[in-house]
């Protein structure tokens, strides 16, 4: 090999090896996994990691797991790799998984974990225990999702529940159950981008409390929040340094909403189809600022009065699936945008060459450009 081709792959090693996926190599390497699983001896599959790539191991930064890990795969785990900064745990499918110590094991061993990612992971300890810290102090971002709310007996605390105001380095957060809420509603100083993920029970009170207390967020995304109020729109409304919102999977209930404050700050809306329309026109005339409405998951815009929008908005964000003329016909008529973003669900030429969008009189199509599967129509009169 040439000194160029040997330091080409020097450099390039250091990016090829720092995400590993112990999923990837479950795959490439079925009838191994499987003896090593059935004989509860996984933690060989880390000896296998070990003898291919030695001392490059320190290059690796990001690890996914699978739930299939015990307390000798961490230790193992844990010894090879100490530095890991991301971590990224996925149940068995739709199937909510436990991991028991070893998860307990592998969290307190990471001291440079900054990123925490779980996927239908579901640990519970004991409430009365005198150690309740399972993650390390250095972590900036814990991220978590559950199809169905975990269920726990009384004396039982669920992993992610011992997340409180101590974590002063975290600066993205999902919250997914009341006792999270109420940990912080003191207020993390740190804390930019926030999920809240209405799984399981949560007291309304507690929500505009943790809103309140935590006003300096910029990045909010609220998820199947089926029992939304008026207090808790004007608690997100009235904050004077959100820049995002997302209204996520709501299933909304029929609900009555009359006053919402006014907000400055919000410049980002991307909002669920599940959202009853005079709701959504209520949501977006209360964000004076607006400059990008996402309708991406609305799958059709045809339910919504355009002309019931109070104000002109930069760019209106459309995806082509179930988008027809007469909708295209309406958002011209309505002229509320300066621009219509239309992301194809399919960027193949053919497909690009038979979507017709008609011939809108206030907006001129600009022509597309593969690179960006975006078919853009923007306002002539600007």
């Amino acid at each position: 090999m040439s000194k160029c081709c040997k330091s080409y792959r020097k450099r390039l090693e250091p990016h090829v090896l720092e995400s590993l996926d112990l999923y990837i190599w479950q795959d490439n390497n079925s009838e191994i996994y499987d003896k090593l699983r059935s004989s509860n001896k996984l933690k060989e599959a880390l000896e296998f990691l070990k003898t291919d790539l030695g001392s490059k191991l320190k290059f690796v930064k990001n690890f996914t797991l699978n739930c299939d890990i015990d307390c000798s795969f961490a230790e193992i785990f844990i010894e090879l790799l100490p530095n890991i900064k991301t971590l990224s745990l996925s149940g068995a499918g739709v199937n909510i998984c436990c991991l028991g110590e070893g998860l307990t094991a592998i969290l307190k061993g990471m001291k440079r974990l900054e990123y925490v990612n779980f996927y239908q992971i579901d640990d519970a300890i004991s409430r009365y225990t005198t150690d309740t810290k399972l993650f390390p102090k250095s972590i900036k971002s814990f991220k978590a999702w559950f199809r169905d709310s975990p269920a726990y007996s009384e004396d039982e605390l669920g992993f992610y529940n011992t997340i409180d105001a101590s974590y002063i380095n975290l600066n993205s957060l999902t919250i997914i159950s009341d006792i999270m809420l109420k940990n912080l509603t003191c207020g993390m100083p740190n804390l930019q981008k926030v999920e809240i993920d209405y799984i399981g029970d949560m007291d309304a009170s507690n929500i505009v409390s943790f809103l309140k207390a935590n006003s300096h967020i910029r990045k909010l995304t609220t998820i199947r929040f089926g029992d939304y109020n008026e207090e808790i729109f004007n608690a997100i409304l009235s904050s004077k340094c959100l820049e995002y919102w997302c209204i996520d999977d709501t299933g909304f209930n029929e609900i009555e909403v009359y006053n919402l404050r006014s907000n400055y700050s919000i410049k980002y809306l991307e909002i669920d189809c599940s959202v009853p329309e005079l709701l959504t026109l209520k949501i977006i005339n209360a964000c004076k600022n607006l400059k990008i409405l996402d309708c991406m998951k609305y799958g059709t815009v045809k339910k919504l009065d355009l002309s019931k929008i109070e104000l002109k908005i930069n760019i209106l964000k459309l995806s082509s699936f179930l988008l027809t003329i007469d909708d295209i016909n309406g958002i011209d008529t309505s002229n509320k945008f300066n621009q219509i973003h239309i992301y194809l669900i399919n960027p193949n030429e053919e497909f690009i060459n038979e979507y017709n969008i008609g011939n809108p009189k206030n907006y001129k199509v600009i022509p597309y450009t593969p690179i960006s599967c975006i078919r853009k129509l923007i306002n002539k009169n600007d």
